[in-house]
């Protein structure tokens, strides 16, 4: 296994790396198949067309790793297969080519920036589309960074992300519109009890974001470069369906709350009124015509930009409202240091659902520069770190001033002001102009599904985007203004906390076993697959590290929080 810190020209460069950010096509057993299970024949030539032979992507079985080797000039600069630029936009055919048979999605990707190579695809079929992961840092910049995840490859003048780039880009992911719920969760745990698990939970989740990058690491292999990814190279198939289930079922409740959030909080202006559902129908037609556009990169960028503005801005004026509060009127009325209730459960996952960045972890990483490789554990650490210190003390700051007064946002917990009116109107737009992002995900899922292709089926590429934002509207509506925190802690307890907390653990508990069971099955330069019983072996023989076996803690905390947290989100409508 090749060690990362270890690369140097020339550089070795999956197929997939490049043309194939991860997708439902891509293939990375130890069998030595990469698109659809059949490596390609196709190599990277110089204009010269003289590489030598062992920088061919070899058809034999035996190869563990099936690579192509490229120089820093064919790689960087955008040296095509037959010697063409990749800097000149890909043809329909060349992009078909290159992405395999794993998707069917037409989009139009405008250029992302300057000294950025520039990828069009339009109305190609089986073609690819880069999501708003897929190109790292290029994307992160502008976007908010969810659970996509992608690969990212510097293009002609552009160098790698740095530390600090790559900081950003991680406290960025992890902090959104879901902070200011964050206040109302202390009613369920009080703010001595609620702050002290909240930092024993940012320890625990440090872990396992660092157990993530490790299982990546330990693997070296250039394919698994992605969440899903590494779970399929680990664990097998049927785990990164749950990770993808998981991925996409998060990002379609991102899609209600945005949507539910908004409504809640431009119908507070109307106080006497239930015009709740109305604004949910506002929204929805606002966004949807939003989402017709959304297949465009640069219109996400802007929206992004003017999210994260928002947001900033609303969390510095509650922040200051917050303190004025306290010194003014003290500390509010019928709050508790420690609130002794099962309902705790629900106070993790409403906390698990804002720390919901760990996909970001591995696109940054995969952006950053080979010699940076073993600084960003620490740079990591001290980002998360930094992310619970500020989650905590939002949250028992917010308490402190409104106390019971809370019921979602803390926003709307303020007394009347010209501020809270400003920052309830900044908030709600926020969400508005977020809601692509949080679409774009779940929308390509139905689109590849479908066989929707932009530029050949345009009735059909309206109608889904129409019926699926009609679904999110319904649910929206019928679940309620008052649901707001209530749902954002359901998504954090039904597959938040399998990727936060269970799908880590189990990566660091099997990873390197697995890789050693592997390596000792090898048999001709190809490993064997490992049978359930093997991973049950795995499971069940506990690490010679004690320290090791909270691994297993966390597996069972997680489905603590699963369980519970799912039955006290219903618990008050099964006892009406």
């Amino acid at each position: 296994m090749t060690s990362r810190e270890g690369i140097h020209p020339p550089y070795e460069v999956p197929v997939d790396a490049i043309f194939q950010p991860e997708g439902e096509g891509a293939d990375i057993s130890r069998s030595g198949t990469l698109i659809s299970g059949a490596a390609s024949a196709r190599t990277v030539a110089s204009p010269s067309q003289t590489q030598p032979a062992d920088s061919r992507l070899s058809l034999s079985p035996q190869l563990k790793s099936p690579k192509i080797t490229a120089t820093p000039r064919e790689v960087f600069h955008g040296e095509r297969f037959s010697g063409e630029s990749l800097d000149q936009p890909l043809t329909q055919g060349c992009a078909k080519e290159r992405v395999g048979p794993s998707s069917s999605r037409g989009s139009d990707l405008a250029s992302v920036g300057d000294g950025f190579t520039r990828f069009t695809y339009g109305s190609v079929q089986d073609c690819d589309e880069l999501d708003r992961h897929s190109l790292g840092p290029q994307l992160t910049d502008a976007l908010e960074c969810s659970f996509r995840s992608g690969t990212f490859v510097p293009s002609s003048g552009q160098s790698y992300t740095s530390l600090g780039r790559a900081a950003f880009h991680i406290f960025k992911g992890n902090v959104g519109t879901g902070v200011f719920l964050l206040p109302a969760y202390y009613r369920d745990a009080g703010y001595a009890l609620g702050g002290v698990v909240v930092v024993l939970m940012g320890w625990l989740i440090i872990d396992c974001v660092l157990a993530l990058i490790r299982a990546k690491q330990i693997i070296g292999h250039t394919g698994a470069r992605t969440y899903p990814a590494v779970v399929k190279y680990v664990l097998g198939k049927l785990w990164m369906h749950f990770a993808k289930f998981s991925l996409l079922f998060t990002q379609f409740g991102f899609c209600v709350v945005y949507i539910q959030y908004a409504s809640s909080l431009f119908a507070e202006f109307f106080t006497g009124h239930d015009l709740y559902k109305l604004f949910v129908f506002i929204s929805i037609v606002v966004v949807t015509f939003m989402t017709f556009v959304s297949h465009r990169l640069g219109f996400l960028a802007y929206m992004s930009m003017i999210a994260a503005v928002f947001v900033m801005v609303v969390l510095a004026g509650a922040t200051a409202e917050e303190v004025c509060s306290l010194s003014t009127t003290g500390v509010a009325p019928e709050v508790w240091a420690i609130v002794p209730t099962m309902r705790i459960f629900l106070f993790i996952s409403g906390h698990v659902f804002s720390l919901e960045g760990i996909g970001v972890v591995l696109p940054v990483e995969n952006s950053i520069s080979p010699e940076d490789y073993p600084k960003f554990e620490k740079v990591v650490k001290y980002v998360n770190a930094s992310i619970v210190a500020l989650y905590v003390f939002f949250g028992v700051l917010g308490y402190l001033a409104y106390g019971e007064a809370l019921e979602s946002s803390v926003v709307l917990a303020m007394p009347a002001s010209t501020m809270k009116v400003l920052m309830q109107v900044l908030l709600g737009l926020s969400l508005i102009f977020g809601y692509p992002i949080q679409f774009v995900p779940a929308i390509q899922l139905l689109d590849r599904a479908l066989g929707i292709e932009l530029h050949r089926e345009k009735s059909m590429f309206v109608m889904v985007r129409v019926t699926f934002n009609i679904f999110v509207g319904a649910i929206a509506a019928s679940i309620g203004a008052e649901t707001v925190s209530l749902f954002a802690g359901f998504l954090g307890a039904f597959t938040g906390i399998h990727l936060m907390v269970t799908l880590p653990a189990l990566l660091a508990i099997f990873t390197e076993r697995v890789e050693n069971a592997r390596s000792s099955t090898d048999v001709d330069g190809v490993s064997a697959e490992l049978s359930f019983c093997d991973y049950m072996k795995i499971f069940c023989t506990f690490p010679d590290n004690p320290f090791d076996c909270r691994w297993y803690a966390y597996i069972i905390f997680s489905l603590f929080v699963w369980v519970a947290g799912i039955y006290f989100t219903f618990a008050p409508m099964l006892s009406k």
